[in-house]
């Protein structure tokens, strides 16, 4: 059932629009997971800094803890509830791999809530344990990553990162020699004399 035509009939004011709506009373086990596990992956983020499109100069400096986007994440399950749990048809919301279109999902939210057709689904669905199991999977998806551990190991890791490589070492060795020999030339020492004796005649 197109959500255009179940709006089309509330705005209409046509008696039992909503009990037309068919609500699945219970959603398959690897159905489930696969909701709870992509809606966890796409409301956490890495609150990493924000760096200038040439990476020249940092802009908004991050925590480097993971954070959680509650509203990304009621507006997925909203999505993936419509989706699976219901007949009603949206155009776009979902493609092939289970990806929201966000905006899509958006102006669905608003005009299904406006006219209280999420609630009577809500209602209807008698086994809703799914938001309680993202959150479950949220909340130890932010403790692992943040935990004391886990923070100075990326840490760690990031310094690590910066060292440099055994050739680039090599390079440097290679170079110090002919650095060295630059220095002489310049004949450091005998001008520092040179300005300490000045200083004593004055």
């Amino acid at each position: 059932m197109k959500l255009k035509s179940i709006i089309s009939k509330i705005n209409k004011n046509e008696d039992g629009a909503l009990d037309k709506i068919k609500v699945t009373k219970y959603i398959p086990f690897s159905t489930k997971r696969a909701i709870v596990k992509n809606v966890t992956a796409l409301s956490t983020y890495m609150d990493d800094d924000i760096v200038s499109e040439d990476a020249s100069e940092i802009i908004i400096r991050g925590t480097g803890m993971m954070k959680n986007d509650v509203i990304l994440e009621e507006l997925l399950i909203f999505a993936y509830k419509i989706a699976f749990l219901t007949d009603i048809t949206v155009d776009g919301l979902l493609d092939e791999d289970m990806v929201v279109d966000i905006e899509i999902a958006e102006q669905a939210y608003d005009s299904m809530v406006e006219r209280e057709i999420y609630d009577y689904i809500n209602e209807q669905f008698v086994n809703d344990d799914i938001w309680e199991l993202v959150r479950y999977e949220v909340s130890q998806e932010l403790e692992i990553n943040n935990s004391v551990a886990n923070v100075l190991k990326t840490t760690i890791e990031e310094l690590v990162a910066k060292l440099p490589t055994q050739e680039e070492i090599g390079q440097l060795m290679t170079q110090i020699p002919s650095q060295l020999d630059g220095l002489k030339n310049l004949n450091i020492l005998g001008n520092k004399s040179q300005k300490t004796e000045s200083i004593k005649k004055d």
